[in-house]
């Protein structure tokens, strides 16, 4: 298998696992999953920057930049179908996050990223 595969396989697995578990236990995914990998937010960040760009660099050896975003858009909008039924908590949690005056601060790595891929993206489009 490719890399890209085995990421493929990774995330088909974990979705199997994931929603298998919290049909018959919720509380199990929270206490063994959730619970460990958010107690410790730097560790999270270092961890998902790693595999972020581990897994960026293996799938531009077969893709471009262009056709990841268009995966991430179609990501997105199953992640939209899957949180609308909780569309009044997720504005109310964006709300406190938007008030905290440290937003910024705590978010600059994710907001640089952000930035530098979507300026990467319009580049490849338009220049």
């Amino acid at each position: 298998m490719t890399p890209i595969e085995y990421m493929a396989a990774i995330v088909a697995i974990a979705v199997i696992v994931k929603l298998l578990v919290i049909l018959i236990k919720p509380t199990t995914w929270m206490n063994l999953v959730v619970k460990p990998v958010y107690s410790s937010p730097i560790v999270l960040m270092i961890v998902g920057l790693v595999l972020a760009a581990g897994s960026l660099w293996y799938l531009l050896e077969e893709l471009t930049i262009i056709q990841i975003f268009a995966v991430m858009f179609f990501l997105s909008m199953v992640a939209m179908i899957t949180s609308a039924v909780y569309s009044s908590e997720i504005l109310a949690v964006v709300k406190k996050i938007l008030r905290d005056k440290k937003f910024l601060k705590l978010a600059w790595l994710s907001i640089i990223i952000w930035f530098a891929l979507a300026i990467w993206v319009l580049k490849e489009l338009f220049i």
